[in-house]
């Protein structure tokens, strides 16, 4: 039986999303609401993607009985606030990174899922891509040894408004930068480190262009993390262990290729037909497989990526936060 999704927003991601689940036959995934600000940019999206209804306000698609999950596509400062909407009306909800702007709003978000008893997911789309399933296949069988170090560089030159203001939770870590956190968690088992050190450059609105991060893990272990919204990096994520390296080639947020060793394993993605604004948006078809395979076998979350695994994160990324000198009006 397919699974019934309502998207939330009208934006860039929500398209890509929506793209993605045409490469879905009918009885996996069907679109069956949209909901926007404005009822006219959700009857803009619903007319090209062929949904069959288009609202003007989030709390109708929350209302709507045929809608089985919702994707939250909004902005971050909005995602416990919508989330919250349609976990209240029973709505399972996959929510875009980062789950919430700090801690205490994704202990709140995820204490709510547990209330309604429904399922919630952090959409790090990267955790379900073939290329990262290889490459847990691989560090849980020791093909590099014990993981001594990793280094995940991510830059790009981000023009949106919303990414350089503080009143919207602008900053490279919460747009990009947790894609670093996160594979750095994963490398090292999902283990917290025992030490931070971050230091970062900040624009005239106090929220960071670009920085650098080193988390120290336990054995050893060091991550060393870049990222920027201002200038590119080379996008590339490598794991160093005592017996090789494993290195995934950029984008390594939405992989096609990585190298273990001198042993090269790529795949090909099936694109959309639909034009799509993030590179290799395809595989967010994999993220929506996860979330049916979880549904259908009774999972409140997701093994790839845990409500715990979320807090840590959401733990980390106000720590690095304060070390570089960033806060928002919900640190409170």
């Amino acid at each position: 039986m397919a699974l019934k999704w309502g998207i939330v927003s009208a934006g860039q991601i929500s398209n890509d999303f929506a793209a993605a689940l045409t490469l879905a036959s009918e009885n996996e995934h069907q679109i069956v609401a949209v909901a926007a600000r404005s009822k006219q940019r959700a009857e803009e999206f619903a007319k090209k993607f062929n949904i069959p209804r288009a609202y003007g306000s989030y709390k109708e698609l929350a209302e709507d009985p045929d809608v089985d999950v919702a994707y939250v596509g909004v902005f971050h400062p909005e995602h416990l606030r919508i989330s919250e909407l349609m976990m209240e009306h029973k709505k399972h909800v996959l929510c875009e990174k980062p789950l919430c702007v700090n801690y205490s709003q994704a202990y709140k978000m995820i204490k709510t899922a547990h209330q309604h008893h429904v399922f919630l997911m952090e959409g790090i789309w990267s955790r379900c891509t073939p290329i990262y399933e290889k490459l847990r296949q691989e560090l849980s069988s020791g093909t590099i040894g014990r993981v001594r170090q990793v280094i995940v560089n991510f830059g790009a030159v981000v023009n949106a408004e919303r990414v350089r203001r503080r009143i919207s939770c602008g900053g490279a870590l919460l747009d990009i930068g947790i894609y670093n956190l996160q594979f750095a968690l994963l490398a090292f088992g999902h283990a917290e480190p025992i030490d931070i050190q971050a230091i970062g450059a900040l624009n005239e609105d106090g929220v960071d262009e670009y920085a650098s991060v080193i988390l120290k893990f336990g054995d050893k272990g060091v991550a060393t993390l870049n990222f920027s919204v201002v200038h590119p990096l080379d996008n590339n994520a490598i794991i160093i262990g005592t017996k090789g390296q494993i290195t995934i080639c950029n984008p390594f947020w939405a992989p096609t290729k990585m190298y273990i060793n001198d042993e090269k394993f790529e795949i090909k993605l099936q694109e959309p037909e639909y034009p799509c604004n993030f590179v290799n948006s395809g595989a967010l078809k994999f993220e929506a497989d996860y979330v049916k395979h979880c549904l259908e076998n009774g999972l409140l979350e997701c093994p790839l990526i845990s409500h715990a695994e979320s807090l840590l994160l959401a733990r980390l990324q106000d720590k690095i936060r304060r070390e570089i000198g960033v806060k928002y009006d919900q640190d409170g």
